[in-house]
């Protein structure tokens, strides 16, 4: 099936005489954002051009953000745009499907045909074997050579009933095969139909080029990380990788990929600070009027656990790593390779490099929540611009999960690396007892006291934290009394309030106790 470029017409009028001469336009470079792409053509003008019209241009960019420069000898002047509507298809995409749709329908007119033919053997084959007018109104076949002759009729019969099944079968097929080249070919008609016309003055003292860049949407990266953890070393690869889309409009074929962190199209200016005033709500009015009050008073809600989800497959797209470039405020990578992407929103994935980072393990438990206890790597958080994204954990060749990273919310990275099997947590509620105190203010109290004990079947010693979420009363009514066998090592554990933290060596096959006792008191 022949394949057909999209090309832009560029008319190029000379001064010496008034000729028409077309030339193309095609996409060379791109730089591509989280949100966005900066598309750069290139168009090659002879000596002597005064004036370049080029059409096919989408409309999703504004006239502002246009930037149009000629190479050395060759100046640009006055631009213009003009919309126009777009008779051609938008992309090689598009008349590709249109060339598909009508050679699968060319295919199932042949089958109709051979089918109809079939159809029609087999009507005379059974009037033939009938006789007359395939009724019996005439009488049938007789004589020494009516044996021979239903013979024929009978293998002649079935082979045009097998080929009028086979026939239904191929139709059958080519029918779904044109169902999702036209489900392919709406999803692309439904984009943008319109396209525009720029033209300039140009003086192109000598031959050269002239690059024509734009905003387009529609198009985009975003950021896939894989961390490999070597228990071994206590070394962590993190891995790098973007997954690229564009629905432009307009196939990308061998052009050069730039990556950038940055984010051309968020807000440019800080917000302004405007005054905060407080008064009192007209609901509050009328409820202290009436005397109407209430108080809430409501836990906290235990976190649910976070499920996993499928890792996401995509076309994958191996290059060599590419060239990072780190600015003040963002990190940019210039893949080596000329890349190639459709505009069906479809994703492929390049590598764009990894580090290696100095990791320290250790495990981590909380006893109350769940008995287990799970593997940490901490690592300082890497130089330059990393966006948000997901990262995908292998432990010792094994994948054990994923998780979401925000870069920003912390100066350390800490990844989880799964439950190990070789701890064995184990939670006991030692003691609980509810009563009252007091003689003349008769008050409720309530007693708990439980019991942690971690044991390691590993052959080394490793690090261990331990976390506990003690009660804290919001209320002067409430008083909390806390003890605790060994004494935590750290308040408030990561600025989180009654989060406790024990931070020990577990030895191999010696048991860690921590006891936790506390005594409520309230009204």
């Amino acid at each position: 099936m022949p394949r057909f470029t999209l090309s832009l017409p560029v008319l190029l009028l000379a001064a010496c005489a008034p000729c028409f001469a077309y030339s193309e336009a095609p996409i060379r470079a791109v730089n591509l954002y989280p949100g966005t792409a900066i598309v750069q053509r290139e168009l090659a003008v002879t000596a002597g051009s005064r004036r370049v019209e080029l059409g096919g241009l989408p409309t999703d960019f504004s006239v502002d953000s246009l930037r149009v420069e000629g190479s050395e000898g060759v100046r640009v002047g006055q631009l213009s745009l003009k919309d126009e509507a777009a008779a051609a298809p938008t992309d090689a995409r598009q008349a590709e499907l249109e060339d598909r749709i009508q050679a699968l329908q060319d295919q199932e007119a042949e089958l109709e045909v051979s089918a109809q033919s079939a159809q029609a053997v087999n009507d005379l084959l059974g009037r033939i074997s009938l006789g007359g007018d395939g009724k019996g109104s005439a009488p049938p076949l007789t004589g020494p050579g009516l044996a021979g002759i239903l013979d024929v009729v009978r293998k002649s019969s079935s082979g045009s009933l097998s080929t009028i099944h086979d026939t239904q079968v191929r139709k059958r097929d080519l029918d779904k095969r044109i169902a999702a080249a036209q489900r392919d070919l709406d999803q692309l008609r439904s984009g943008r139909r319109d396209a525009r016309m720029l033209s300039f003055e140009v003086a192109a003292d000598q031959a050269g080029q002239v690059r024509i860049s734009y905003p387009q949407s529609g198009a985009g990266w975003r950021p896939v990380y894989r961390a490999l953890l070597d228990s071994n070393s206590g070394k962590v690869m993190l891995e790098r990788q973007a997954l690229v889309h564009q629905r432009t409009g307009e196939d990308w074929s061998g052009v050069s990929l730039r990556l950038s962190t940055g984010r051309p199209l968020l807000q440019a200016a800080a917000p302004e600070v405007a005054p905060w005033l407080i008064r009192l709500a007209p609901e509050y009015r009328a409820m202290k009027a009436a005397g109407n009050y209430a108080v809430v008073s409501a836990a906290a809600p235990v976190p649910a656990p976070v499920m996993m989800d499928k890792a996401m497959e995509a076309s994958e797209e191996r290059v060599d790593q590419a060239v990072e470039s780190q600015s003040t405020f963002s990190t940019e990578f210039a893949v080596p390779a000329p890349v190639s992407l459709r505009s069906d929103g479809s994703e492929a994935t390049l590598t764009l490099g990894d580090k290696q980072l100095d990791a320290s393990l250790r495990l981590r438990a909380s006893p109350r929540l769940q008995a287990a206890a799970y593997v940490e790597a901490e690592a300082p958080r890497p130089e330059g611009d990393w966006l948000p994204g997901r990262v995908q954990l292998v432990r010792d060749g094994d994948y054990v999960g994923q998780i979401d990273w925000q870069p920003q919310a912390d100066d350390k990275l800490l990844l989880p690396f799964g439950r190990d099997d070789l701890v064995r947590v184990r939670y006991q509620r030692k003691q609980e007892r509810s009563g009252e105190t007091g003689l003349l203010g008769k008050r409720g109290q309530r007693e708990v006291t439980d019991v942690y004990t971690i044991t390691s079947s590993h052959k080394t010693a490793l690090p261990l934290l331990l976390l506990e979420a003690a009660p804290v009363s919001t209320d002067d009514g409430v008083k909390v009394e806390k003890d605790f066998l060994p004494a935590p090592d750290q308040q408030d554990w990561d600025g989180q309030s009654g989060v406790l933290a024990w931070k020990q060596t577990l030895k191999p096959g010696a048991p860690l106790t921590v006891q936790a006792h506390y005594t409520v008191t309230y009204p």
